[in-house]
């Protein structure tokens, strides 16, 4: 089997570029891989990408992805697993509501907002739901004043973005609206979550030139993320 996986990469070699795909969750993809795959592109424009989003995650052992990014505790078996960076949860509104429904300068101050809650993450381990932030600070989810519910984590952003009330999410997927002043972060209402990024990739394919390209500029991008959010 690893011969011919070797044949096989070999051959992709020799085509008129690389191909690589790569397997994430479409939140992920859309907040935080894709604004910055332009700057992989520069670096290597004879790799051609193929970005695989999809919430189901995909055995690598099928050849289906060359390489898959993964939020998780980091139990992957029979794969070479590298950790990425770390996440946080936050807290973030818009600038519009939070001067319609403020001031909001702690966790006892949210308890009577409209709190927006992402459904997909209320049962995992990730702690990214409002019974662990609540936990955390010693406040009962029960004594949420409000909710609005959504089933996926980049529509709790753009509720939030829309004004519609508090979010809680992942630092990493906020970052660019952070910055552009599109969300603002709540003071005083980080929690951390006990999951992290990963890159996983078969142990055949871990030494082929685009591969370690990817996983290279991964490093350096997720790097530049963590200064950024202060991770």
């Amino acid at each position: 089997a690893l011969a011919e996986i070797r044949k096989a990469v070999a051959s992709i070699d020799r085509r008129d570029g690389a191909r690589l795909r790569i397997s994430a969750i479409p939140s992920h993809v859309t907040r935080w891989l894709a604004p910055r795959l332009h700057r992989f592109q520069r670096l290597h424009p004879d790799i051609e990408i193929q970005i695989l989003a999809d919430l189901a995650l995909v055995d690598l052992a099928g050849r289906t992805a060359d390489v898959a990014l993964r939020f998780g505790a980091g139990n992957y078996s029979d794969v070479l697993a590298e950790k990425l960076m770390d996440d946080a949860v936050v807290l973030v509104a818009s600038p519009r509501y939070i001067a319609d429904n403020g001031p909001i300068e702690g966790p006892h101050d949210v308890l009577c907002q409209t709190c927006i809650i992402d459904t997909t993450s209320e049962n995992d381990d990730s702690s990214i739901n409002w019974r662990s932030w609540g936990r955390h600070h010693g406040l009962s989810e029960a004594a949420i004043a409000k909710h609005i519910r959504f089933n996926g984590s980049v529509l709790t952003l753009e509720a939030a973005a829309s004004g519609l009330g508090v979010a809680l999410v992942r630092e990493t997927l906020a970052e660019d609206d952070l910055r552009s002043g599109r969300l603002e972060k709540l003071p005083r209402c980080d929690a951390p979550t006990g999951w992290a990024h990963y890159a996983l990739v078969l142990p055949e394919l871990a030494e082929w030139p685009p591969v370690e390209a990817f996983l290279a500029w991964l490093r350096a991008e997720a790097k530049r993320s963590r200064a950024a959010d202060g991770l």
